[in-house]
Formats: structure tokens, C-alpha cells, sequence
């Protein structure tokens, strides 16, 4: 799929196609000016997954990077899709905001030439000021626990609302303040299901969720009891069973992962 055919999309009429001989940029109006400040050429050498902030009038944009192909490339064209990538994206990600769910504004995608057997999408989202990851909070001691609760019963109403994140742990949940609560990030493996979330899949998104924040923690030689309880709790709306079945599957993760609790 082109980003010519991506602005026919139902969730881009916001959207305006502007190209460039290094790029095919996929902008909301107001963010046009992106396109002209952005090194695309050093963006694309940058390593996959690094992030920077840009400055325009419309506001300050962190552009990330991810790159598609490698060697299977040529053989699922489908799955390793650049504009593919994009489109998925920009169908979740504008669904996200139209439901008005926890996620930064998307202001832009851009589609890069392939360097060597990789092609580049370069994701621009409304920079949020001021923002820390949970994983960077949570380094400090003095993180209530009742932030983790209410964590929990964010993760579950994204889930009774069919949004399932797909890598949700402690780097891609941004805390930009406490009036404005937790913002999810990274939806390049996130969906929308037909309902809610099937309760396997939400239980196992919680667990993924808790397993970060004591991989988190144990870095820092912290017990991690005193903030996985309550993110439990939160999650399972303060149902004992649930909480119990959570705290079997993270056991369980940890035991095959070699961690101690």
C-alpha cells in the first residue's frame, strides 16, 4: 500500500501528502513544516528505536525511527511492508485519538527509501512537556503505590474498550503529570478487537506489564512487591482470584526467565 492511497484512508482525512526526493511524508496541516525540518538522511542512519525532539511553530514533535526488511524482507513483502507498517499504524493510532484513549497526538509518518535491505518509518508524535517513562519514575523511591493502582484500572479500561497494546511495559508508558495521567506509546503492535479484550490476552498484557517493572526494580536492588500489589489490584478491580492468578503467570515468567522475585 502507497501513502498516496494511505490518504484516502478513513482515519487521515486530517492528513495532506507532501513528497520529497528523500521521503514521502503523511502530515496533519498544521505540522507541514516538519517535513522541511527533518534530517532525513541522518534519521535514517540512526539506530532503530532512538527518538528525537523537533521544534516548529504547531509545537515541539518527537520523531522515532523503526525499519522494516532485513533478510526475510523479500519473502513476506506483506509483513515487512514500510507502507504496510504505516497504514497499520496510522489506522490504530488515529482510532486511538477519535476514542479519545491515552495516546499522544500522531502528527506524522514517514516513509523513507530502503538503505541497503532496510526501509526506514519515521513516527512523529506531539512531544509531551513535561514527560518521564514509567521505567525512569519508577527509579525513584518515592513513586506512590497508589500511582501503580491507578495504572491498573487504566490498562483494564483500555482493554474493556478492545484496545490491546501488544508491548506494553514500563519504557512505553509516559507520565507527563498527574492531572493529565499515564499516556501509552509505541503502537506499532497494537489493535483494536471486534469486543473487549479477551480476558487471556488482557491477563498476559498485565503480567508483560508487571514483569517490566520488576526487571525495573531489580536493577536497582528494590523489591518490587510494593508496586506490583497495587498494579495488580488496579488491574483486577480489586478481585482477589484475579489478583491471585496474576501473581501465579509473573512467578511463572520470572522462574523462565531466570529473575528472582
Amino acid at each position: 500500500m502507497s501513502l498516496s492511497r494511505l490518504v484516502s484512508h478513513p482515519n487521515a482525512s486530517d492528513f495532506r501528502l507532501v513528497r520529497r526526493p528523500d521521503a514521502d511524508c503523511l502530515l496533519r496541516r498544521s505540522w507541514e513544516a516538519l517535513a522541511e525540518a527533518l534530517p532525513f538522511r541522518d534519521l535514517a542512519e540512526s539506530p532503530r528505536g532512538t527518538s528525537h525532539a523537533f521544534r516548529i511553530d504547531a509545537g515541539t514533535a518527537r520523531v522515532k525511527r523503526r525499519c522494516r526488511g532485513g533478510l526475510l524482507a523479500p519473502f513476506l513483502p506483506d509483513l515487512y511492508s514500510v507502507e504496510a507498517a504505516a497504514a497499520r499504524w496510522l489506522s490504530v493510532h488515529a482510532e486511538a485519538m477519535r476514542r479519545a484513549l491515552p495516546v499522544p497526538n500522531l502528527v506524522g509518518l514517514f516513509v523513507l527509501p530502503p538503505n541497503r535491505r532496510w526501509a526506514s518509518l519515521l513516527v512523529a508524535t506531539a512531544e509531551l512537556q513535561p514527560s518521564v517513562t514509567l521505567a525512569d519514575r519508577m527509579k525513584s523511591p518515592d513513586l506512590p503505590p497508589e500511582d501503580l493502582r491507578r495504572l491498573g484500572a487504566e490498562v483494564r479500561a483500555l482493554h474493556e474498550s478492545g484496545f490491546l497494546h501488544g508491548d506494553l511495559n514500563a519504557m512505553n508508558i509516559l507520565l507527563p503529570g498527574l492531572e493529565a495521567g499515564y499516556r501509552f506509546v509505541d503502537l506499532d503492535r497494537a489493535r483494536f478487537c471486534s469486543h473487549r479484550v479477551s480476558r487471556s490476552r488482557g491477563r498476559a498484557e498485565a503480567v508483560r506489564l508487571a514483569r517490566s517493572v520488576h526487571k525495573t526494580l531489580l536493577s536497582t536492588g528494590r523489591d518490587s512487591t510494593p508496586l506490583i500489589d497495587p498494579l495488580f489490584l488496579g488491574y483486577a478491580n480489586g478481585d482477589r482470584r484475579t489478583i491471585r492468578s496474576l501473581h501465579r503467570a509473573l512467578a511463572r515468567a520470572i522462574r523462565l526467565r531466570g529473575w528472582r522475585r
